[in-house]
């Protein structure tokens, strides 16, 4: 597991991206699930954090089709969304 540090980089470059949409919803993911990654999972999610505000966008909404490298975290970022929106 990534240290601390680290950990509060990813966090908050999660909320600052510069698209609010995808500041809220990668920022509510990352403050409540990053301490769960193993280091693969982490560094899959940094990867994507890296990419394009309106990709991570369009791959929430099916608009694009998301890179396979990506599916697995896209697909369950869009499950805990939906859970905090219906709760």
């Amino acid at each position: 597991m990534p240290d601390k540090n680290e950990i509060n980089k990813v966090i908050y470059q999660s909320w600052h991206r510069g698209c609010k949409e995808t500041d809220i919803i990668l920022g509510d993911f990352a403050k409540s699930e990053i301490y769960s990654f193993d280091d693969n999972k982490f560094q899959i999610y940094k990867e994507l954090i890296s990419e394009d505000d309106w990709n991570i966008y369009n791959w929430f909404t099916g608009r694009e089709t998301t890179p396979k490298k990506y599916r697995n975290l896209i697909a369950e970022i869009n499950s805990f969304s939906r859970g905090r929106r219906q709760g």
